[in-house]
């Protein structure tokens, strides 16, 4: 109700307005002669130039810096109330009077030729109608402050119009936000309703350019803080918590020029504050350290990485730092700290003025930002006979805060509509030649195995007087190697992403490898860059071999009476464990007998060998076990018989385990039973051949058990024996798989003769063979010694399947 009836009222005045002035100055569009387009454009607005008014308020100051460093209390004023926005009570006086009038922005941009860009057709200049101007374009703020940006849109005449809509734009890959829109508007009733500014969010908004004088006071007391809005001025606040880079863009979208509608101002935001060393009264001769100490503003950590110049500026003879210069720039540690040593080129009376300037370093990156001077000292060291001996004094505290970030300029000649002249982070310009320092480091210490990666960090440093321009970085590496930049395998990758160095910076590049063989490994790093010589270094890895998968631990614990009599039974007993956390991959179970105990019966599942029972287990499961046992009947006395077990897998070694019995020769006056019809022990020579792998696949690696076994009492010399494959397996036996020597012969594994093999021994190898065609197949092994020329042999059936 109350906004309808405010309208209401706007539209009544306007249609006053009308009635009392005429309507002389509302014209309709006229024809453009030039046949260009139908109607001429017509102005939104007049342009607002000064006006000489002996009873204008009081005005604010026009040069006041954009930010506000060390704010003072909220002053009130006499009424008892806040003065905020928009007052203009207590601003100082404008000395216009009696001075000529200017135009509102003639000195913000002179007459100049359009230049096209590079490739494009040169085109003759063309007048600008209007253009808009933004001030400041580069501004130097802390952390938490406000800056006041201003703009407008500037005629052909060089003034500024009022009531131009102006859009404000903050870029969203910067840090920062718009805080405060300027110009409400609720004391111009020309104004149309939907001509008032909005702030739509944190990176828009929409505002409009004065048509009347306002002071911004800040809401202090302090008037040289104060900005001055002039008529055609919109302007607009930014504020950030966090360090960075702003990018806010004005733009005129009532303006017909697309080159000229549009402005861009840049605020590089600071967490910093210093504390620099006070001036000292030093004994003759003594060097005194000078320390300047740099923590965020915002939390009160130290700041690492920033530099302190230190520069005898009064033309006396004191050396700085170990190079003994004139002037020495120094990187804060880690505790903030950036120390130089100022020592006197004689012993006799004097003193040296040292400046300190703080220096935040370039910054590379998606949001880069240029070196930037924040703040300057002086020092004063005095060398006399009453001073304290060399010490390192502690800083002298200064303001928390940056200073202002805006020098103090004068008002245009006349007393023009100037706004203050734009921050300009200075560059010291270029000198001498860079030196480049290159230093490779590994990220990680950890052992470095074939098939692993492993990643360095390549730090170049600028140790010269000048800027590293053009770098290109390139690295070459051992065959053992290998990178992703590197397709076609020439061991070499060239780097060109890193950016200009600074004199007295570093930047870094994290190079990762593939390693693929085993030894020592190398890569060179080579650094060029313009003006400077080669940068170079060089490191070196120690790969191992790749880790063995884990292996499972299998034991075999056994039981059996100790003593028996002929003709009695005897009970053997065995359990397989894994006591690891691997599950055993088919294990094997043999059990050998001595010729002393017949078997009677064993556990289901088995099957013979030439001298006793295997088992075989797909798979054993962690901390799982599996019983075998065994009945025998003792059929010839013996001091030490017994039985004989072996446990192996594909994932575990071998292991062993026995137990005996002494067989007593019978002692019972009791008839005896018949004895059943005479059974052989195994005498002589013996072999046992089988696969655990059977039946097996075509191009499936399978393996093959041989054992040669002496089941006399005596020894057996000069033992002799070999392999015959069919033509459907090929063994794949190396010299590294066994200790016995071997030869290959066709399809044929002869082994070397065994001198000696004692009695009860037994020789035992493992063939791997690859299956070729589909169908069984029969594999010989024939053994035989001096002792035993007939030998024995035994064959084991392959069935081989198709894929």
């Amino acid at each position: 109700m109350f906004a309808r009836h405010a309208t209401l009222r706007r539209v009544i005045a306007a249609a006053l307005l009308l009635a009392v002035g005429g309507c002389a100055q509302w014209r309709l569009p006229r024809i453009d002669p030039s046949g260009e387009r139908i109607f001429l454009p017509q102005q939104a607005s007049a342009p607002a130039a000064p006006q000489v008014n002996p009873n204008l308020p009081l005005l604010g100051n026009v040069d006041a810096a954009p930010v506000l460093s060390a704010p003072t209390p909220l002053a009130a004023s006499p009424s008892g109330l806040n003065t905020g926005l928009g007052c203009i009570d207590n601003c100082p006086v404008a000395n216009w009077l009696n001075d000529e009038i200017h135009s509102g922005c003639d000195w913000l941009h002179g007459d100049s030729p359009t230049v096209s860009p590079p490739g494009m057709p040169v085109t003759a200049a063309r007048p600008v109608r209007e253009r808009l101007v933004m001030t400041p374009q580069r501004v130097l703020a802390p952390v938490g402050s406000e800056v006041i940006l201003k703009a407008g849109v500037c005629g052909k005449d060089q003034y500024l119009y009022t009531n131009r809509r102006i859009e404000w734009m903050l870029g969203r890959e910067g840090v920062g936000q718009l805080v405060t829109i300027g110009e409400r508007g609720e004391m111009d009733f020309m104004r149309l309703p939907w001509q008032r500014p909005d702030k739509v969010d944190n990176f828009f908004a929409v505002g409009y350019t004065s048509p009347f004088h306002t002071c911004i006071n800040r809401g202090t007391a302090d008037t040289t803080d104060d900005v001055q809005v002039r008529p055609g001025d919109a302007w607009i606040t930014v504020s950030s918590a966090s360090e960075g880079t702003s990018f806010v863009t004005a733009y005129a979208p009532e303006s017909a020029d697309w080159e000229t509608r549009r402005d861009t101002a840049v605020i590089y935001w600071i967490d910093a504050q210093w504390q620099m060393p006070p001036s000292a009264n030093v004994q003759l001769g003594q060097p005194h350290t000078l320390t300047t100490v740099i923590t965020r503003q915002s939390d009160g950590a130290p700041v690492e990485g920033y530099l302190v110049r230190y520069e005898v500026t009064d033309g006396s003879r004191a050396a700085l730092g170990y190079d003994a210069g004139q002037t020495s720039e120094v990187r804060t540690d880690s505790q903030g700290r950036a120390s130089v040593e100022v020592t006197p080129t004689d012993d006799g009376a004097g003193s040296s003025q040292v400046t300190i300037t703080v220096v935040r370093p370039a910054r590379s990156g998606e949001m880069a930002s240029p070196r930037l001077e924040v703040g300057q000292g002086q020092a004063t060291i005095t060398w006399s006979p009453t001073g304290s001996p060399g010490a390192t004094a502690p800083p002298a505290t200064f303001p928390p805060s940056l200073p202002p970030t805006q020098p103090p300029t004068t008002n245009p000649p006349g007393g023009g509509t100037r706004p203050p002249d734009p921050f300009e982070p200075p560059t010291p310009p270029a000198a001498g030649r860079p030196e480049l320092d290159v230093r490779i480091e590994r990220k990680s210490l950890a052992p470095v195995r074939v098939n692993e990666k492993v990643a360095f960090v390549v730090t170049v440093v600028n140790n010269g007087d000048a800027p590293a321009r053009d770098i290109v970085l390139y690295d070459r590496f051992d065959r053992g190697l290998q990178h992703d930049q590197d397709p076609t395998g020439r061991k070499e990758i060239k780097y060109l992403g890193m950016p200009d160095i600074g004199a007295g910076e570093s930047d870094q590049v994290t190079l990762e490898f593939g390693v693929t063989a085993v030894g020592q490994q190398c890569h060179a790093v080579t650094v060029e860059a313009v003006g400077a010589e080669d940068g170079f270094a060089r490191a070196c890895i120690q790969v191992e071999p790749p880790a063995a998968p884990p292996q499972a631990e299998l034991t075999i614990p056994v039981d059996g009476e100790l003593q028996r009599d002929v003709g009695q039974e005897y009970n053997f007993r065995a359990r397989v464990v894994n006591n690891s956390q691997v599950a055993a991959v088919n294990v094997e179970v043999e059990m050998q007998l001595d010729p002393t105990l017949e078997p009677l019966e064993a556990e289901v599942g088995y099957t013979r060998t030439g001298g006793g029972f295997r088992w075989v287990i797909p798979r054993l499961e962690p901390n799982q076990s599996k019983p075998f046992g065994l009945r025998c009947r003792c059929i010839a006395p013996s001091d030490s018989s017994g039985v004989k077990v072996y446990v192996r897998a594909a994932n575990s070694p071998e292991y062993a385990e026995a137990s005996t019995v002494e067989i007593l020769p019978r002692t019972s006056i009791d008839p005896a039973p018949p004895a059943p019809g005479p059974t052989a022990p195994p005498t002589g020579l013996g072999a046992v051949l089988y696969s655990p792998t059977n039946p097996t696949q075509v191009s499936s690696r399978g393996s093959l058990n041989v054992a040669v076994t002496n089941h006399s009492a005596t020894p057996m010399t000069n033992v002799e024996f070999r392999l015959v494959f069919p033509q459907q397996i090929r063994p794949q036996l190396t010299a590294q798989q066994t200790q016995l020597p071997f030869r290959t012969v066709g399809n044929t594994l002869e082994f070397q003769p065994i001198t000696e093999l004692r009695a009860g021994e037994t020789v035992r190898v493992i063939v791997p063979f690859d299956p070729v065609a589909q169908g069984n197949a029969q594999v010989i092994i024939e053994a035989r010694s001096n002792e035993s020329p007939a030998g024995v042999s035994v064959s084991e059936t392959i069935s081989i399947l198709s894929r």
